[in-house]
């Protein structure tokens, strides 16, 4: 198994998700001082207030996204583990966020690092709900992972399209929730809805040969190593 990670990505992100949360508890008592100190100010306060949240919540979904450890990054290489140097991880190098490529075939996965209760049933996700969610301080909501699944697998399709790589039908989507806490309930899902314990199980059921050695070896090519 080779992983191949964009680090720098990675460090500038966590980067700003440090800077803006400091930056957002700073306003803050910026608007908190002026409230106390200096009454006749107090419309300034409340810009203080809401420019603080606004970075505070950016600060937050990049500290999730990218400081928060282990990243859907490190889960999914991990759980790859033992496989054989035909299988290649990419993580943020490509137009998607995470694509596998190794003889079961060529994958978008599409990570989702959410905790708790998650349902899906009759074409709709749904997460359990409170009020910190609600306001945006536990960071982005689970959204709808089959379709953002679709969106990348026609985003890496135009991409090796462009590159004159035409593999018709070969970009398979996968979601695979990293979160050791979530809580799947998942009913008649489109698309492959898996864990990290259950994605090498289902590499290994996949019709292996969908990939030739040569079409890996051209991919690995196009993506670097």
């Amino acid at each position: 198994m080779r992983t191949i990670t964009n680090e720098k990505l990675i460090a500038r992100n966590a980067k700003i998700g440090t800077w803006s949360s400091l930056g957002g508890l700073v306003v803050l008592g910026v608007g908190l001082y002026i409230s106390i100190k200096l009454p006749q100010y107090i419309p300034l306060s409340f810009v203080c207030l809401l420019a603080g949240i606004l970075l505070s919540n950016v600060g937050l979904y990049n500290a999730n996204r990218w400081v928060k450890s282990p990243r859907p990054d490190e889960v999914l290489t991990k759980a790859l583990k033992g496989f054989d140097k035909r299988y290649y991880i990419y993580n943020y190098v490509l137009p998607v966020s995470h694509v596998l490529v190794g003889p079961s075939g060529l994958f978008v996965v599409e990570a989702r690092n959410h905790d708790g209760p998650i349902y899906y049933a009759g074409g709709r996700w749904r997460q359990k709900l409170n009020l910190l969610r609600f306001f945006g301080f536990l960071g982005e909501g689970v959204g709808n992972p089959v379709r953002d699944a679709q969106r990348d697998v026609d985003k890496l399709q135009k991409f090796l399209a462009k590159q004159e790589l035409e593999l018709e039908g070969a970009v398979q989507p996968l979601i695979v929730f990293t979160n050791a806490k979530a809580d799947l309930h998942v009913q008649d899902p489109p698309l492959p809805v898996l864990t990290p314990k259950g994605l090498k199980d289902f590499l290994r059921k996949a019709h292996k040969g969908t990939l030739s050695d040569g079409q890996i070896r051209q991919l690995t090519e196009l993506f670097g190593e």
